[in-house]
């Protein structure tokens, strides 16, 4: 199975040790992921990446001992197949198992650490507080418990309950709970709160425009949000600087042109009797949109 990448690689993350950057508009095959007979999970921080392969091997590719590198995980502490999710960032990597494990890989000083000696007791009595899902974000990692608690490590629990989701943006969080409902916290830089203020929000509040819609999947970009209604419906707030909003940039001088939206807005479509929304995924300045037949929108503003 080939691995295909592009866009920037100064950190070597994308797995070529020789091109720092690598084409923003065409894939690229890479050479040394030749290795990674069939990859099973993928997860991107700023300056590395981290595959596993069906077998549970573990690859990090990117900046490891003060310069560029690929190397494979040794010795780990859990079976690499029971991995069910993984995540990236600057410092570490961060791995769950589905016993409900959480992991964390140092790169320095290359050790694994089980976290779940941070993690509280269960609220249920008898039931194991397990990890069932975790968020990676330039500055905070969020681990998803079992009783549908949320715990910003190290040890700040988010006041929200019954949660089933939780994206980070540079500066912001967006959570989502098992009724549907979207909250959002941290710096209200560029709209990203979506509740119509500029004005800092330190614990999850709901995004009141969305009340009364349930919604079943979310993103969060560097400073934008998505969330996905049980109808298929897509909705977006934030910076529109690249178009990421799926709206008119001032740029291109249109009368429903969008340069920051403080609340959410329904998303129209560019091709005609759209299926409904499936998933959708934010990068800095751009969102992927995958609706139903198999369909892939993205929204980005192209040089």
């Amino acid at each position: 199975m080939e691995l295909f990448v592009c866009g920037f690689n100064s950190f070597g993350q994308l797995g070529n040790l020789l091109t720092s950057t690598l084409s923003k508009t065409e894939l690229t095959s890479i050479r040394s992921f030749q290795q990674i007979k069939k990859a099973k999970l993928i997860a991107f921080a700023r300056n590395r990446a981290v595959i596993i392969d069906d077998n549970g091997n573990i690859t990090l590719s990117g900046f490891i001992d003060i310069k560029p590198g690929l190397v494979n995980l040794e010795n780990l502490p859990f079976n690499g197949e029971d991995v069910i999710q993984i995540g990236a960032t600057k410092r570490d990597v961060l791995v769950v198992t589905s016993d409900g494990q959480l992991w964390e890989y140092k790169i320095a000083p290359c050790a694994w650490r089980n976290l779940k000696s941070l993690l509280p007791i269960s609220n249920v009595e008898e039931l194991e507080n397990k990890v069932t899902k975790i968020s990676a974000g330039p500055a905070s990692v969020c681990a998803v418990l079992q009783d549908g608690r949320a715990f910003q490590l190290p040890h700040h629990e988010l006041s929200a309950s019954s949660v089933v989701s939780v994206c980070y943006g540079y500066e912001h969080g967006i959570l989502l709970t098992s009724a549907g409902t979207v909250m959002t916290w941290g710096t209200a830089l560029r709209g990203a709160l979506g509740n119509d203020s500029m004005d800092v929000c330190p614990e999850p509040s709901e995004v009141r425009a969305l009340a009364g819609i349930r919604c079943v999947y979310i993103a969060a970009g560097a400073f934008h949000s998505c969330a996905v209604s049980a109808e298929g419906d897509l909705y977006s707030w934030g910076w529109n600087r690249f178009g990421q909003l799926g709206h008119p940039t001032h740029d291109e001088e249109k009368e429903n042109s969008v340069s920051t939206s403080y609340v959410p807005m329904p998303v129209d479509w560019p091709v005609p009797n759209p299926s409904p929304v499936k998933t959708v995924h934010c990068g800095s300045g751009h969102t992927i949109v995958v609706l139903g037949k198999h369909c892939l929108l993205c929204f980005e503003t192209c040089s």
